[in-house]
């Protein structure tokens, strides 16, 4: 519809009302229809075409009826019909309710609030909610908050008084006026805050709160879309004295996606209350929702979900992180972090960086693997796009928030200070646009920005001064990870930042640079430093050892003998100095004996010399090539779910593992040999990055929380390249999971050089005798034919249909492969055996290849008709609708497979 055709009808619509004048009724109905049709289009992303010619008069009742296509190719009949003085749009059963005589006292167009659009602020020709224009500045908010606040007050009213459809409308509209406001570039925040106030104070807010509960849930899903919106500080104060309960339970409610988005984005917003919200909205349910939605595939609400659990981190207390932790969030804040969606992405890390700055947790915390994804996402993002890439990041956080995040710049661990770093640097710019740079000084963040600044730590301290710069504060002086070629100055620099500047002159006066840092022990700080306390002196080793193991070695350490130590066990870093200084590098350990290691290189505790030693012998096995394909290039290329007996991984923070040749051997965590027989981890996940990371991170928490260990690679969600230590871990791996989503396969058709990285694995996962499961998403085999010739026998698989309603009994299905308890293939359907299997005792082992819910190569039938043709009854497989998540069970008796496919 054209715009000034559409302006020039509207006025005339206008004049009639005013003056009485019959307007041409044809005309009238005409203008009511495409605005009617517009919005309902706005509402519904439908794309409109051309097929707006049937003037078909359904009932006398019935005023147009036209014809559209949605986006995805549905065709929708739109009648719009007269009930008193409110048009009713009808299609498809489902109303929109517009009240075009209250449009008519607005004045012009655009400035209608009935225009007010949901979703971003920039919708394509849409009208949105304007500034009034005037003087400027403060008058021109002003001027704003009055006209629109108008507006509230008339629906308030309506929402009183009026019947259920009005009220439908007037609060889809509260909806679009406080959203689009919250979306205006520089003043959103304050005019929504003050039409928030206006909602309260017109008795709004407590007709929000008790439609929320209303019988209609058409209507409590209304209510609580306005509600969402409106919750600033002081209305969610209002909330939590008057109505907790019930707009809790409204918002936990299951079933429906469209209240799934609307009650998780109710519980983010209560769950940054206080530590005493918190803790009632979970006792409500409000954290068992979260955990549900958070397997969602809805985006908006997977992004609510990982900004709950931000908030619960930060405001939520001990108590309730030691809840979060019983109920596994730190698992299943995994696929949040693995998402595309770079927001949610974003609150998932923040997330488990809150909750690893808590020390009482930080264990169960890394286990998870989580953190691991942490640094790939500050790695490629900037602070300051990323603040303006999003609408929730658009006006930042509250001062409360802010204050909360400040204990993260000093946390000790690196992924919690450089992430608190990077959000400081993106709220820096965002308050400066908005002249509010003095809150930093409020929080107390400056002195703590200064530190991480001047830190070793390249990452947090790159964000730190960014956010120092856009403050208009001096950026420090900033310490490298070179400790050996640090100066006097460097030193002095950093003993102060550990809090020991006291002692700063007798550093200066002994000329302590990096190389002798390194080299102080307790007597040396006793006698020479002059530190007489005991205690001070354990403190100051704490803090040297741990400035050892971060220290980058390169310099000194042409061999690489500090990788090797890493990758062994993180906390051996600490002796690399005093093993380098002795003249030892990575090709002499083999002959080091254990007075070696103890006189000479200063290892006392006869664990670590153990498994160093342990190590060594093991290795000894290996060619240089295979020492190679062992060593992690990027120690964030994977992660590496639990442990074996016996410790059978020892990896940095779980992110690197020893994944050893087949048939040789490899040395154990503080063990001694042992032989490859028992592969060391029980799943390698395989997925395509464009189309399968959500499920195959799914499956990775869900295998994770029932005992495996579960290799899946994260380096490929940013690189998308192919890594050959990738190789490696397959030939560890007892079973393969491989997630076909569509056309997962396409590009290994005609692959014949095997380039493309699935055709790799693959290929690797049947030369090495990995039991194959392929898991199916919307997923159609090829032909064989087409596929090359040394991964075509994986058609033949049969494997698991996904069903992502359903996942518990999918995932029960999968374990029971895993586990050894089923071994049915397709050829065990055909009478004509494809693979023989001996089963014996080991770690959880698919015996022979999985079958499917039914035939994983046929099409024809549906994802529940699948479901329906499990051998199991019915009874038995039905999913679990429960929130909670299924707990670790012990490996028990379990069979591995020795045979070989034929």
């Amino acid at each position: 519809m054209d715009e000034s055709d559409d302006k020039t009808r509207w006025r005339r619509y206008q004049q009639s009302q005013s003056s009485n004048e019959a307007l041409d009724n044809d005309e009238k109905e005409k203008f009511l229809f495409d605005k009617a049709l517009e919005r309902f289009s706005q509402n519904r992303s439908a794309s409109l075409e051309d097929e707006l010619d049937s003037d078909n008069v359904s009932s006398t009742n019935t005023k147009y009826t036209k014809s559209y296509h949605t986006a995805g190719g549905t065709k929708v009949n739109i009648s719009v019909m007269r009930c008193g003085s409110t048009e009713h749009l009808s299609a498809s059963g489902n109303k929109l309710r517009l009240d075009f005589s209250k449009m008519s006292t607005v004045g012009d167009l655009g400035d209608s609030p009935g225009s007010i659009q949901s979703g971003s602020s920039s919708g394509s020709g849409s009208p949105q909610l304007s500034v009034v224009k005037g003087a400027g500045g403060m008058q021109n908010f002003k001027a704003t908050l009055s006209k629109y606040a108008g507006y509230i007050q008339q629906y308030v009213v309506t929402l009183k008084s009026a019947c259920l459809s009005e009220k439908a409308y007037a609060l889809d509209e509260i909806h679009r006026i406080v959203r689009q406001a919250w979306n205006l570039p520089v003043i959103g925040r304050d005019l929504a805050y003050g039409l928030c106030e206006v909602l309260r104070s017109s008795g709004g807010l407590d007709v929000l709160i008790d439609n929320c509960s209303n019988p209609s849930s058409d209507l409590r899903l209304q209510a609580a879309r306005a509600l969402e919106q409106c919750l600033s500080t002081n209305n969610r104060n209002h909330l939590v004295e008057v109505g907790l309960e019930g707009v809790v339970n409204t918002a936990c409610t299951r079933g429906e996606p469209a209240m799934a988005r609307v009650g998780t984005g109710i519980i983010e917003s209560l769950f940054k209350h206080s530590e005493d919200t918190c803790t009632k909205v979970v006792k409500l349910g409000g954290l068992e929702s979260i955990l549900l939605h958070s397997r969602s595939q809805d985006n908006v609400t997977l992004r609510h979900c990982a900004a709950a659990f931000a908030n619960l981190a930060l405001y939520g207390g001990a108590d309730n992180h030691q809840l979060m932790i019983s109920q596994n969030v730190p698992e299943w804040l995994f696929p949040l972090a693995f998402s595309k969606d770079d927001s949610t992405r974003y609150y998932a890390c923040l997330a488990i960086c809150c909750l690893a700055a808590n020390k009482e947790i930080e264990a169960a915390v890394k286990k998870s693997g989580t953190l691991e994804l942490v640094e790939s996402f500050l790695l490629s993002h900037d602070p300051q796009e990323f603040g303006k890439s999003d609408e929730s990041h658009r006006h930042g956080r509250s001062k409360d928030w802010l204050k909360l995040l400040v204990p993260a710049l000093t946390s000790t661990r690196e992924e919690a200070r450089s992430l608190a770093a990077f959000h400081f640097a993106m709220e820096a710019s965002i308050k400066k646009r908005q002249n509010r740079l003095e809150l930093f000084y409020e929080i107390g963040a400056i002195d703590a920005l200064k530190q991480v600044a001047s830190s070793p730590n390249r990452l947090a301290g790159k964000f730190a001064a960014e956010a120092l710069r856009i403050i208009g504060e001096d950026i420090p002086h900033k310490l490298t990870l070179q400790v050996p070629l640090w100066t006097t100055e460097d030193v002095l620099q950093w003993v102060k930042q550990i809090g020991f500047d006291s002692f700063s002159e007798a550093f200066s006066g002994c000329r302590v640079d990096g190389d002798l840092l390194l080299q102080l022990d307790d007597a040396m700080l006793a006698e020479d430093i002059g530190i007489k306390n005991g205690i001070l002196r354990k403190r100051f080793l704490r803090e040297l050892t741990t400035l050892k193991i971060n220290t980058d070695y390169s310099s000194v350490d042409p061999s690489g003998l500090d990788n090797w130590m890493m990758w062994l066990q993180t906390d051996l870093s600490q002796y690399s100095y005093t093993m380098l200084q002795q003249g030892v590098c990575k090709e002499m350990l083999p002959y080091l004996a254990e007075e070696h290691l103890q006189n000479d290189c200063g290892i006392e505790n006869g664990i670590h010399r153990l498994r160093i030693q342990s190590a060594v012998r093991g290795s000894t096995d290996y060619t240089q090539s295979d020492l190679q394909l062992c060593r992690p290039s990027n120690p964030y290329q994977g992660i590496s779910v639990g442990l074996g007996p016996a410790g059978l991984l020892y990896p940095n923070e779980a992110s690197m593992m020893v994944t050893p040749m087949p048939g040789r051997a490899t040395a154990l965590s503080g063990g001694l040999l042992s032989l490859e027989t028992s592969k060391p981890l029980d799943v390698f996940i395989s997925y395509r990055r464009s189309s399968g990371s959500q499920l195959a991170s799914l499956l990775k928490v869900h295998l994770q929380l029932r005992g495996f260990r579960v290799f899946i690679d994260v380096e490929r969600l940013e690189a998308g390249k192919f890594d050959m230590n990738l190789l490696t871990s397959i030939r560890s791996s007892k079973n393969f999971i491989l997630v076909l989503t569509q056309r997962a396969l396409d590009r290994c058709i005609g692959d014949e050089d095997c380039k493309d990285w699935v055709h790799k694995e693959i290929k690797a996962a049947i030369e090495s005798g990995c039991s194959i499961v392929p898991v199916l998403d919307t997923f159609e085999w090829p032909d064989a034919d087409t596929l090359p010739e040394d991964i075509r026998s994986v058609i033949s698989f049969n494997g698991i249909r996904w069903i992502h309603d359903y996942q518990d009994a999918c995932v029960d299905k999968l374990e029971r492969f895993l586990r050894g308890e089923i071994s049915i293939t397709k050829s065990d359907q055909l009478g004509t055996p494809l693979v023989s299997s001996t089963h014996g005792a080991g770690a959880p082992s698919l015996s022979g290849v999985a079958m499917e819910m039914g035939d994983a190569s046929s099409g024809s039938n549906s994802p529940a008709d699948k479901l329906l043709t499990w051998k199991d009854s019915v009874d038995s497989v039905k999913p679990d609708l429960n929130w909670k998540t299924t707990a670790a069970k012990p490996d028990g008796d379990v069979k591995s497979n020795n045979g070989t496919k034929s």
